[in-house]
């Protein structure tokens, strides 16, 4: 009797206690091919989610036939549980330092050979009802589950950071004064990078940057390409007519001679870590893998101002922020396990931005901040907490309601480049008014629990502003490491000792701020490695004197507010030790002005 796809997938469930390996094989398969010859009405989006539900599905069937632990493991790890505050990319394997899904194991290639390639299959439908941005991001994931598709290689026209061509200097650099012999040029599919600095740091960098490029291209495909043109790739010619440019960047060894240099075309090059010079087409930095934020937020400025034709001066009477905001977001971009992302709720720009708007009440309404130009938001008194507005919104007009403006955002970009907005450009993409953003713009930055749950496990937390959310014990009970953490800002919320355990942690932990919660002496005492805290509030605690037995031990404290706790002269003695401290806040506990004066005349830097 036939069946339909849906029974495929009723039976496959109710057969899990069998172990008869090669029968679950073959129906994996049926329900994976059955989904190319359906004739179904919904969308090419809708299709997408099916198929995935139906890989998982078989992938875990295929787990539970084997009994061998690790190839259990190994199996179950193909499937990717994707985190709803992020975009996956999927770039070739040594871009990303990692591997792509490949495996010894037949009857597992087999069902990810057939993923794959029902994977093509939809991003050919995606091209032809019009989503060539979807489509180009199909295309390349296709590659991560049958790396030899032939017809997804040519027209992702895949390249890896390790196809470089590293050349000694054979004459002397015209420009910059550099000897014969004492630089280095270095060429990667998209780069051509100068150097005086070593080939290490400069293949840090060519890294980076084909890192960025690769992802970029994919999320603004439509800026750059369109989908007319994808469509005739996927009819056998190249995406592409003729070979691009390289986009040229020079790496100084040192700060010193990036400052000099660059202050001949920007006044204030030494506020700066990296600058782009879009008249000269030229990026500039210094140093290490340190400056790795700074690389992908000047290469966005370069990929946008060269990868179409653009005038000189985008931004400069209106619009700036996005233009700042969109290199921001580009920041969040993070290697995983065989793809990349970008966005996180714990991005580490996107915490300023919470920071600002929740916990200090700053904002800037968009009808006029969407007005500001270059030299209006550069030279503006407030530019850092609107610089974190700028990387804010940005993320919220990507992932607000599963991308719900994104469209809108790539679009607003498009006219913010060609020059071509109005006042209220992103009203009109966006169908909503300027106000309703706002709302909702505040409405994105709270979290909950099950946001904090849904955290990508291969994500680096280094910042996490919590203050002014719904956030309780349960979601940070819910982190598994804080081993990266430099700043926790949880002022206010309901946690206490339980959801704090992962402080133990915390070892590289520089500001934490527990005020106004349900903490006890005992998450102090957690805090005891914590020796690279600088910041700690324990405003309006339970904590007592004992607890300060373990601040004493924290000695590169530099402020310590003890408001409203139930400190008492007897305990501030156990703080001598912190010679670092310059910032002592007991106000509104029992110490008298006895005993703080006794203290600070032992801390010679404190107020």
């Amino acid at each position: 009797m036939e069946r339909s796809e849906d029974d495929h997938l009723t039976i496959y469930g109710n057969q899990a206690e069998q172990t008869v390996s090669p029968f679950f094989l073959k129906l994996a398969i049926c329900v994976l091919i059955s989904l190319h010859g359906s004739a179904s009405a919904e969308t090419v989006i809708s299709d997408r989610e099916r198929l995935n539900q139906q890989f998982t599905a078989a992938v875990e069937e295929l787990a539970r036939q084997s009994e061998d632990p690790s190839q259990r493991n190994a199996r179950l790890s193909v499937i990717l549980r994707r985190d709803p505050s992020r975009q996956y990319f999927f770039v070739p394997a040594s871009t990303v330092d990692t591997r792509q899904t490949s495996t010894d194991d037949p009857e597992l290639a087999r069902i990810l050979g057939i993923y794959g390639n029902r994977l093509f299959n939809l991003a050919e439908r995606a091209a032809a009802q019009g989503d060539g941005s979807t489509a180009f991001r199909w295309l390349h994931e296709v590659l991560r589950y049958a790396p030899d598709h032939s017809e997804a290689k040519r027209i992702t026209s895949v390249s890896t950071a390790d196809a470089f061509e590293i050349r000694p200097s054979r004459r002397a650099h015209a420009k910059y004064g550099w000897r014969a012999g004492e630089y280095l040029q270095i060429d990667t599919p998209s780069f051509r990078i100068s150097t005086n600095g070593n080939e290490a740091s400069a293949r840090s960098l060519a890294e980076s940057l084909e890192l960025v490029n690769a992802t970029w291209r994919q999320l603004f495909f439509e800026y750059w390409s369109n989908t007319a043109t994808l469509r005739t790739a996927l009819g056998g010619r190249p995406l592409t007519s003729k070979r691009r440019a390289r986009h040229q960047v020079v790496l100084f060894r040192n700060r010193e001679e990036y400052i000099a240099e660059v202050s001949r075309i920007e006044p204030q090059a030494e506020m700066t870590l990296g600058y782009y010079h879009a008249p000269s087409r030229t990026a500039f930095f210094f140093g290490d893998r340190s400056n790795a934020s700074t690389w992908r937020h000047e290469a966005t400025h370069q990929l946008f101002h060269e990868s179409k034709r653009t005038k000189v001066g985008t931004g400069e009477a209106a619009d700036f922020w996005i233009v700042e905001g969109i290199a921001l977001y580009m920041e969040s971009l993070q290697r995983c396990q065989g793809h990349i992302t970008l966005g996180g709720l714990e991005a580490d720009r996107l915490q300023f931005a919470r920071f600002r708007r929740l916990r200090e009440g700053f904002y800037e309404p968009l009808d006029g901040f969407t007005q500001l130009g270059r030299l209006d938001l550069q030279q503006h008194p407030q530019i850092r907490k609107l610089y974190s507005q700028s990387a804010g919104l940005t993320h919220f007009l990507m992932h607000y309601e599963n991308g719900r403006y994104r469209k809108a955002l790539l679009e607003y970009l498009n006219q913010v480049y060609s020059q071509r907005t109005k006042a209220n450009s992103l009203e009109i993409l966006a169908n909503r008014t300027h106000a309703e953003l706002d709302q909702e713009y505040q409405r994105f930055l709270d979290l909950n629990d099950t946001a904090l749950q849904q955290i990508d496990s291969d994500a680096t937390i280094r910042r996490l502003s919590l203050g002014g959310t719904r956030v309780t014990d349960a979601g940070l009970s819910s982190l598994r490491s804080a081993a990266n953490l430099l700043w926790l800002d949880v002022a206010g919320l309901q946690v206490s000792d339980m959801g704090l355990e992962m402080l133990r942690d915390a070892d590289l932990l520089e500001q934490l701020t527990l005020e106004s919660t349900n903490i006890t002496n005992a998450t102090v005492g957690r805090l005891r490695n914590c020796q690279n805290l600088q910041e700690l509030d324990l405003s309006n605690t339970s904590i007592d004197d004992q607890a300060l037995a373990t601040v004493g031990e924290l000695n590169d404290l530099q402020s310590l507010w003890l408001t409203g706790t139930k400190v008492t002269d007897a305990g501030l003695p156990q703080l001598r030790a912190l010679k670092k401290l310059q910032t002592l806040d007991v106000s509104q506990t029992a110490v008298t002005p006895n005993g703080r004066a006794e203290i600070g005349s032992s801390l010679p830097q404190l107020d």
